[in-house]
């Protein structure tokens, strides 16, 4: 969930030292949108990628419920893996195995614009 620092004026009665306070709460659905525009550089390349989206999940912790593995690799999969892995220069295909691994339950591929 994204969050933000609000800051909001005490009433004198509030004052003490600090003449201001801060919360944090969740954005509304009315904040401004980032918008990004291309061309976005990935100097280490669609593998650096992956690798941090690999690396993030492994140390997460998650396994597959299959076995003691990774439940998120970048080769071959196996029985209860997900597969990440580079479709093209601006592209991630993504599939999902369950008991087999020759029909993929989730086959996906991602593309940035």
């Amino acid at each position: 969930m994204v969050q933000r620092t609000v800051s909001r004026r005490l009433t004198r009665h509030q004052q003490g030292r600090h003449a201001q306070q801060s919360t944090t709460r969740p954005l509304s659905r009315h904040t401004p949108r980032i918008r990004m525009e291309w061309p976005i550089s990935y100097p280490n390349g669609m593998a650096n990628i992956i690798t941090g989206i690999l690396n993030h999940h492994q140390g997460k912790g998650e396994r597959s419920p299959f076995g003691t593995g990774s439940l998120f690799v970048g080769a071959t999969g196996t029985a209860g893996t997900v597969v990440v892995a580079s479709a093209g220069n601006r592209s991630v295909r993504i599939q999902g195995f369950g008991d087999s691994t020759t029909n993929a339950i989730f086959d996906e591929t991602v593309f940035a614009r």
